[in-house]
């Protein structure tokens, strides 16, 4: 029986070297697979111009391809497609991992010239697009505004030259609005038509060497800045986001409510006191809200630079994540800081 046993244990150990000896020597050789990644992060383009854009990098699966914009540009088959004046984002999705490109399509527009012979009397600028109007002139200082700041916004900045001032006007819906530009020297007017095209740049008046300042407002003006248009593109974008992503899980799409971003506004601004979903008045987060619902919730975030980037934050937390899917809610406000990238969401049923 001893003989037996020990027969069986030497039959037992040669069996465990030999299936050692066979993972050692008949392992498979791993090679380290490519970083995937987009061909490109950045485009600009004028009307009709094509450029390349592939993911990298990639072993089987299927890459989904989405635009956030498609009358700005178009991506079909590696081609991206400039179609209209404009930002908009093209995003790559591979295994769970999105892959952002930001596409500016500059107009191919007529450029408008006044050089004191003609008087410029309308300015065409597309829905959500912006054109570029340089006013020269001997005024040290100007206030600018529009008629309708449901039309169109306007900021502006000195020429580094000194030569006078470039004012940006974005179309925001459909219609005219007259816009007036009022220096201590000279000024001009012009209605501006916000419809389907753009303009190329405008040119008023001649150049000169002068000190200049800005001095924003007049009448109905909403001087809006460069931040607050991108904080509006953000807000909508991250909306987009959101929709995107109740979609995939086969949740209704949430509606923006403005008022409702009023409030998120607010607490992005909040954020940076106090980093809580209480406020830094030591009351909730839903007293901000002042519109009426039945259930709400709020996601926060900070130091996040792009709408891509937030949305993946909160993607891949779960409390976070549960909001944005949540059958619960029917409407959604965005609020977002981009001096200090604090962000918020804010969701609620009606």
């Amino acid at each position: 029986m001893g003989n037996t046993m020990k027969r069986m244990v030497s039959l037992f150990i040669s069996a465990v070297m030999l299936m050692m000896c066979i993972t050692v020597f008949c392992a498979p050789s791993v090679s380290a697979a490519g970083k995937v990644k987009i061909s490109r992060t950045s485009i600009t383009l004028e009307e009709g111009e094509t450029a390349s854009l592939k993911l990298t990098g990639t072993s089987g699966g299927t890459i989904r391809w989405s635009m956030s914009d498609s009358s700005v540009a178009k991506y079909s088959k590696g081609k991206v497609t400039a179609v209209g004046e404009g930002t908009a984002y093209i995003y790559a999705k591979y295994k769970g991992k999105k892959y952002t490109c930001k596409v500016t399509v500059t107009s191919d527009g007529e450029e408008l010239y006044d050089d004191n012979d003609s008087d410029i009397s309308t300015v065409n600028v597309k829905q959500g697009s912006t054109v570029k109007v340089y006013f020269y002139t001997d005024s040290t200082e100007i206030r600018y505004g529009c008629s309708n700041s449901k039309i169109c916004s306007i900021s502006a900045s000195a020429l580094s030259d000194g030569s006078g001032f470039v004012l940006k006007i974005k179309g925001k819906s459909s219609g005219t609005a007259s816009v007036k530009i009022i220096g201590n020297k000279d000024s001009t007017e012009f209605d501006v038509n916000v419809g389907s095209k753009s303009d190329g740049s405008v040119y008023i008046g001649d150049k000169s060497e002068k000190t200049i300042s800005v001095d924003s407002g007049w009448g109905d003006t909403s001087s809006d800045n460069d931040n607050s248009e991108s904080s509006e593109s953000y807000v909508d974008e991250v909306i987009r986001l959101v929709n995107e992503e109740r979609e995939e899980a086969g949740k209704k799409p949430l509606k923006k409510l403005d008022e409702l971003c009023e409030n998120a506004d607010l607490r992005a601004d909040e954020l940076k006191d106090t980093f809580s979903h209480t406020r830094p008045n030591g009351k909730s987060c839903f007293t901000a809200i002042t519109v009426d619902y039945g259930y709400a919730g709020e996601n926060i975030a900070m130091g996040q630079r792009t709408p891509e980037e937030v949305m993946d934050s909160w993607m891949s937390s779960s409390g976070h994540k549960k909001n944005i899917l949540s059958s619960n809610y029917t409407a959604i406000g965005v609020g977002y800081d981009p001096e200090t990238n604090c962000w918020v969401q804010i969701f609620i049923s009606e």
